[in-house]
């Protein structure tokens, strides 16, 4: 794989156009024009790599694409978005995989692991009579260099029966399982069934792709258990951690098994695994709600943050009466919990009349949306440098006539680093809601792919509450060669517009929801980074980046300055 760079003259255009009010100074870069027609309308901005001692950033953008043959430009700017130089890579591809990928390449996107990728790995699944199937497969991953994302195929190696592995096949509810991303090996959990037919105990095995089976470790109770999912952590490594809770059940509604049950209801327990399947911590909390709809966990500072919404129904009355479908049915409490290794710092559970009672809207908004316990997703967890949390979400309901989910408004919760709850924020969504939702092409209405957003703090301890809204839906066709196959892929591309809002944690108050850009120009998610912004001299301030313009060959700038609201 051979690489060529050299200095690109000066052949791009700039304008300059300012909005004072909102953003301090936007530009348009025009792509250098001699690039081929779809090539340059195809390009997308791969990474953006920030130097706060040289106060300038250089923004990656791949121009042109094709199987063997690779343009990328890389733009450097200086903080007051006055273009720098521009340094063009043209990478010739026509190298086979044993190759290896290119190192600028790997600089320009960390997700990229090679043009070609084969992975042997274990993969389970169950079956309507509650027992699991397991097989062995190869998944081919062949890059797309004009969307910078992988095209995957997966081939079924080998049917395995899961009893000749585990012993016993268990039935769902008392098993988990993931896979480890680096050697494909299945991690198993499974419930150890005792003659009284209880669950005390869940033990960890690992099986190879050669399905080779080791029991690595063991999670043991006094008491009958039920577990809920909790997720994954990215952990210290950049890999995934396994995150399970388990509650103490039994009473009324569930299974009693004879004398094994906890004499404390609410005794939960949180435990997390390595990607290897061993135990890295284990703790005890006194939980504050039944049925919890786990939606997340994040991890901050060797902390382990789990959330979600849940029921105060039975509560310190019984134990747990635990619903076959977790989730199904409306929440009144909202639970957050807090683990460092081997100890719980908090637990808290605000009801949602506790929640609604300090509800806050902006200034321009006429009137306050309240929390009703169900039908939100949720997008973010981001901390002040106080350690105050705040959880973003989103509204949604099912659309009638395509069932699929018609995104609303946005919430965000706000919980002191203690766990207390503080404010509850409700801002109302920037979509189009005009017309009969999908009735051209649901693919294509802004009003069925979720938004997103970002909380951050500026000068002097002030908060902002960033929006990455949905105002368009492009769509994209690619086609590639594998062996004597020939694919064809369609993408549909959401393009975000930008909206910000500040707020006083102190008060409760939001100022007016302002949006910025023109509508030509769209936000764009930054591959390697999954946001459409970066933050600047310390974080004090936000330049955006967008694309758009005459036939999709413009790259748009804007930089902000938060405290100037």
């Amino acid at each position: 794989m051979k690489t060529r760079n050299y200095i690109l003259c000066i052949l791009m255009l700039l304008s300059v156009v300012v909005h004072a009010q909102i953003l301090e100074k936007e530009v348009v870069f025009d792509l250098d024009k001699r690039e081929a027609g779809t090539a340059a309308i195809n390009g997308y901005p791969n990474d953006i790599v920030v130097d706060d001692v040289k106060k300038q950033f250089e923004l990656v953008y791949v121009t042109k694409a094709k199987k063997k043959y690779l343009v990328k430009n890389r733009i450097v700017f200086d903080y007051d978005l006055n273009h720098l130089t521009t340094i063009k890579d043209e990478i010739d591809m026509s190298g086979t995989a044993e190759d290896g990928p290119s190192v600028e390449i790997a600089k320009s996107n960390p997700n990229f692991r090679g043009e070609h990728i084969v992975q042997t790995s274990l993969q389970l699944t169950t079956t309507l009579a509650s027992t699991y199937k397991l097989e062995k497969t190869e998944v081919t991953m062949d890059y797309d260099w004009t969307s910078g994302q992988y095209n995957s195929k997966v081939k079924v190696l080998e049917e395995v029966k899961a009893k000749t592995l585990f012993g016993k096949v268990m039935y769902n509810p008392y098993t988990t399982h993931y896979n480890n991303p680096l050697t494909g090996d299945l991690i198993y959990v499974n419930g150890v069934i005792e003659k009284t037919f209880s669950t005390t105990g869940f033990k960890i095995s690992r099986v190879t792709p050669d399905l080779e089976k080791t029991d690595v470790d063991m999670i043991e109770f006094s008491y009958y258990q039920k577990f809920f999912d909790g997720g994954f952590i990215t952990n210290e490594e950049g890999l995934q951690d396994k995150i399970l809770i388990f509650a103490a059940a039994g009473g009324k509604g569930v299974y009693k098994p004879k004398n094994n049950q906890s004499p404390n209801a609410n005794e939960w327990t949180f435990v997390r695994l390595g990607p290897n399947g061993k135990i890295k911590g284990r703790a005890s909390f006194q939980t504050k709600v039944n049925n919890w709809n786990i939606l997340g966990a994040v991890l901050k500072d060797g902390s382990v943050y789990v959330y979600g919404p849940g029921e105060t129904k039975g509560v310190n009355e019984e134990h747990q009466k635990l619903m076959a479908i977790i989730g199904t049915g409306k929440q009144d409490a909202f639970q957050i919990l807090k683990v460092t290794g081997n100890k719980t710092d908090f637990v808290a559970g605000p009801t949602l009349d506790a929640m609604n009672a300090v509800a806050s809207k902006p200034a321009n908004q006429k009137k306050i949306i309240e929390y009703d316990g169900r039908k939100v997703e949720f997008r973010n967890f981001n901390f002040a440098t106080n350690g105050d949390m705040f959880i973003s979400a989103q509204d949604y309901s099912k659309d009638a006539r395509t069932t699929m989910p018609l995104y609303k408004d946005f919430f965000m919760f706000h919980f002191g680093k203690d766990g207390s709850f503080k404010r509850l924020y409700g801002i109302e969504s920037v979509k189009d809601k005009s017309g009969l939702a999908g009735a051209v092409d649901p693919n294509t209405d802004p009003r069925f792919y979720p938004d997103n957003g970002e909380v951050f703090q500026g000068k002097g301890g002030a908060m902002y509450w960033n929006i990455y809204g949905v105002n368009r839906v492009d769509k994209y066709v690619s086609s590639w060669t594998s062996g004597n196959y020939e694919y064809t892929q369609t993408t549909w591309i959401p393009r975000l517009t930008g909206a910000i809002a500040k707020f006083d944690v102190a008060s409760g108050s939001i100022d007016e929801v302002k949006e910025f850009g023109d509508g030509e120009f769209t936000l764009y998610n930054i591959p390697a980074i999954g946001t459409p912004s970066i933050a600047i001299e310390n974080g004090t301030k936000k330049i955006y980046i967008g694309n758009g313009g005459t036939k999709g060959r413009q790259i748009w700038l804007g930089k902000m300055d938060p405290s100037k609201l």
